[in-house]
Formats: C-alpha cells, sequence, structure tokens
C-alpha cells in the first residue's frame, strides 16, 4: 500500500481512538506515527541489500520493483521469493503484545502496526496475494529458501 494512504489511514484511526476511545492524545500520536513507522523496515531491508542510505533511491528501487512484480504472471511470482520484512508479521505483533503486558504503553505501538497490517491485509485481498505473505515472516523465510528474490 502506497505510503500516503497508511499517513491517511493512522491519522484518521488515531483522531478516532483520541475522539472515541479516550486515548490521550500523547496515545494517539504514538498509534498514528507507529503505523506509519513499521514500514521502517522497508529501507533497512534497502539498505542491508544494497549498503545504500539515499532515501531518493530507496524510493525509486521500491517503485520499480513493486511496478516489475506487479506485472509479473501469477505463474512466474510463485517461482520468486517474498520480501522479508521483519516488522510485517504476527512475530512482531506478538511480541509487542507481551512487552506491552508489562510496559502497557507499548500497546500503543501495537495497535499502529497492527492498523498498518489490517491495510496491508486489505491491498493483499485485493490484490490476491497469498494471506501468509504478511502474517508469518518466518513462513517467508521458509517458502524463500533457495529462490531468487525480485526485490
Amino acid at each position: 500500500m502506497q505510503p500516503k494512504w497508511h499517513i491517511f489511514g493512522g491519522f484518521v484511526f488515531a483522531v478516532l481512538l483520541v475522539e472515541f476511545f479516550s486515548f490521550s492524545l500523547i496515545a494517539g500520536l504514538v498509534v498514528f506515527l507507529s503505523s506509519i513507522f513499521i514500514d521502517l523496515d522497508h529501507a533497512t531491508r534497502y539498505t542491508i541489500k544494497t549498503g545504500n542510505w539515499n532515501p531518493r533511491r530507496f524510493w525509486k528501487l521500491s517503485v520499480e520493483n513493486w511496478v516489475a512484480y506487479r506485472k509479473l504472471s501469477l505463474k512466474e511470482k510463485k517461482k520468486r521469493g517474498y520480501p522479508f520484512f521483519f516488522l510485517h508479521g504476527i512475530e512482531a505483533l506478538l511480541i509487542l503484545f507481551f512487552v506491552g503486558l508489562k510496559y502497557p504503553f507499548v500497546h500503543w505501538i501495537f495497535i499502529g502496526f497492527l492498523f498498518h497490517m489490517i491495510l496491508d491485509y486489505v491491498q493483499i485481498f485485493d490484490e490476491s496475494y497469498p494471506f501468509m505473505l504478511k502474517f508469518s515472516e518466518w513462513w517467508i523465510l521458509w517458502r524463500n529458501f533457495g529462490k531468487e528474490s525480485l526485490c
């Protein structure tokens, strides 16, 4: 999903939490920011793979890869590995949830991450990608074993 939709959706969601569910402004801000900054794992992956920290190059390559991937046939997509984004799975959500039991403010981050993932699932279902693509990063690692990744 494009960042502008995560920003817009995260903002509206945070405002709704503050207005209708008695979240504090700080809690709403943390939910909003975490619903966006979960995507830092995309930049981390890019930097590890390329050794480059240039945000313009990161954005350009991300767009090019997304366009190229969408042009592949379903058969070609199945031959390739899926990108591994360490914050985009149930594993990261579970860690945040359980840490939040000890440190309750971490639940605000959990809520932001969860909202982001819900928006990603809308796109996954709309574009007929496999459910597991954003469900489990362990599954991604297992599935990708020995496969070439596009991005």
